[in-house]
């Protein structure tokens, strides 16, 4: 399973929604390279899984997490 990990998460703030990160992620050099589809993602915070719809605000995700 590959992670974004500590790359730097330009591009996104807690107000944007979860397809956003996503979107961003695919698009990133790792994403592109892996060839990573952000339809197909699913992204977990906490034991939690993000809903696309969802900003990042609602699950309480700051910039340090």
């Amino acid at each position: 399973m590959a992670t974004l990990g500590a790359q730097r998460r330009g591009g996104v703030d807690g107000a944007d929604a979860v397809s956003k990160v996503k979107a961003a992620a695919a698009a990133c050099e790792l994403g592109a390279k892996e060839g990573w589809d952000a339809s197909t993602m699913k992204l977990i915070h906490q034991g939690k899984v993000l809903t696309d719809v969802s900003s990042l605000a609602t699950y309480g995700i700051k910039e340090e997490d």
